[in-house]
């Protein structure tokens, strides 16, 4: 074995993933679970070299732990971003809290950025329960009908009757909201 070979290997995989988690960090804003899964993915896939899966993922906690300290990589401000993102859509508290946890986002900044958006908003839930009477009212005429009409196939008449009324009421709350 040429230790010389194995050290221009090293350096040459280092340098391929730290140009690919470049190039990923300038097109999206991962979280580091993400960009972990992309460059171990992207190694498996595409490069397919001949280090064992362990080399590989302590070569890749290196460049994202090179990336933290550089600042380009941070939890904090991406579970912040994705929360405000997440509301705006109209995810309630809990949903967004799950949706950041799937992400590898830890524990205490899924918390502090909840605790933020509801400093910041008046209640989160109220602004995400309009934001879903806004996407309701957008439904067309045509989609409304074919809704009411597989409703009315699939379930019984006064049920049907129930859920008709308070679609008809929430789109009447909303417009006299707005």
């Amino acid at each position: 074995m040429n230790p010389t070979s194995n050290k221009n290997d090293f350096e040459d995989l280092t340098t391929n993933l730290r140009y690919l988690a470049y190039s990923y960090l300038e097109k999206y804003n991962p979280s580091k679970q993400q960009l972990k899964v992309y460059l171990l993915k992207k190694y498996l896939l595409k490069i397919k070299g001949t280090k064992s899966k362990k080399e590989v993922t302590s070569i890749i906690d290196e460049i994202i732990s090179n990336l933290e300290k550089n600042k380009l990589l941070n939890d904090e401000m991406y579970s912040d971003s994705k929360a405000r993102i997440f509301l705006r859509r109209g995810y309630s508290l809990n949903k967004i809290n799950q949706s950041l946890r799937s992400k590898g986002i830890e524990d205490k900044y899924v918390r502090q950025s909840i605790e933020k958006m509801k400093d910041d908003q008046i209640k989160p839930d109220f602004v995400s329960a309009l934001n879903l009477c806004k996407r309701i009212t957008k439904i067309s005429s045509f989609f409304f009908r074919a809704f009411l009409t597989n409703i009315k196939k699939s379930t019984p008449k006064n049920v049907t009757e129930r859920i008709i009324i308070d679609i008809v009421l929430i789109i009447k709350i909303f417009r006299s909201f707005n």
